[in-house]
């Protein structure tokens, strides 16, 4: 016979749930070929935006990458140009610039020990009835891009999943 042990706590904590609001989000596809080209770009593009908080990416189905890059304040016609070199010229494919959005992130102490920490995020959310843009998990954090003025509500709404230190 095995044994297993499991951490488990009725409510998932947390070190606190944090917000930022007054966000940006832009996302396209970089495909394998562009992805050389591109970096040289990109990291100007960064710079010209203002402070870039957080960048994500999943594979694509045309081969390369869906790139989610989160900024401070609204992207400028100078950072989109800069994105269209990074493919090549042109808009790059699937570009989508999200404005006014805003991103809500928490960490925990045992968030990489036991499952459902993504399954109880979503579900809250889910339950609340609050969209989620897009969203980046490590195994101690979690990062949701959510649209504007509704981080309070998502944040109200992890509580009850959530221990939240000082609530």
């Amino acid at each position: 016979m095995e044994t297993i042990a499991v951490y488990w706590e009725p409510k998932i904590k947390t070190y606190g749930i944090a917000e930022k609001t007054g966000l940006s989000m832009v996302s396209f596809y970089l495909l394998t070929e562009e992805l050389e080209r591109g970096e040289g770009r990109l990291r100007r593009a960064g710079s010209a935006a203002g402070e870039l908080l957080l960048v994500f990416a999943r594979p694509s189905a045309q081969g390369g990458l869906r790139l989610h890059l989160l900024f401070e304040g609204r992207p400028t016609w100078h950072l989109l140009e800069e994105f269209s070199g990074a493919t090549g010229g042109g808009h790059p494919s699937g570009l989508r610039v999200d404005a006014d959005v805003e991103l809500i992130y928490f960490q925990g102490p045992h968030f990489g020990d036991r499952y459902g920490i993504a399954d109880a995020a979503f579900g809250a959310l889910l339950g609340a009835d609050i969209p989620v843009l897009a969203a980046a998990c490590t195994g101690a954090s979690i990062y949701i891009v959510l649209p504007k003025d509704t981080a309070a509500a998502a944040r109200k709404a992890l509580s009850e999943k959530f221990i939240v230190p000082g609530t």
